[in-house]
């Protein structure tokens, strides 16, 4: 099953209940998961700033954008991504519907927690996404002028207008931007990282 140490994480059966209800995986889904976040993060808990850095280095998007993910994952507000955070996370990405999907990127990408997403707000989406900011970032810490990507903010511009083409008041609900994408395959593979 794993190594030694997460042998000695034996969960009681009401904990591994409410584990499995997560995303309905069963039993030896949790304890491989388990056994695999405890191998990687033997305190149990991984920091904000670990799981930034981690993420910025193997996945698109900023800091600040991985920042703010950090804060709708932790769910309990403690600073810290537990193991019950960490499996809430892969159930989004595995297990969920398009629709799932889409729901939880909304929150994620609504930085300023109004209900709505603003063009600033879709256009870090849109970057995050499609966007080359492994090259960005590079280009930033050398003081050296960002590229300017002005095709992708053209797409990123249409696509926004397409999706609030009903009210047109310069924001997305989250009915408009779920009804809008949850049939685009590649936005709905991007949030698989989670």
């Amino acid at each position: 099953m794993g190594n030694a140490k997460s042998r000695e994480l034996v969960l009681s059966d009401e904990q591994m209940e409410e584990l499995k209800a997560i995303g309905n995986f069963s039993e030896r889904q949790v304890y491989y998961y388990l056994d695999s976040f405890y191998d990687e993060y033997p305190s149990g808990a991984l920091d904000k700033e670990t799981f930034v850095r981690e993420n910025s280095e193997a996945h698109a998007g900023t800091r600040q954008m991985w920042s703010h993910i950090f804060d709708q994952l932790d769910k309990n507000g403690d600073g810290y991504f537990d193991f019950k955070e960490y499996l809430i996370s892969l159930a989004v990405g595995t297990n969920s519907t398009n629709e799932e999907k889409l729901l939880f990127a909304f929150k994620v990408f609504d930085i300023g927690s109004d209900g709505y997403i603003d063009y600033y707000e879709f256009s870090q989406l849109y970057h995050f996404i499609f966007g080359n900011h492994k090259e960005n970032e590079e280009r930033a810490a050398k003081n050296q002028t960002v590229k300017e990507d002005k095709e992708l903010d053209e797409k990123c511009r249409r696509l926004f207008e397409k999706l609030d083409a009903n009210s047109q008041d310069g924001k997305l609900s989250m009915p408009e931007f779920v009804h809008g994408l949850k049939n685009d395959p590649v936005i709905i593979a991007a949030f698989t990282i989670f």
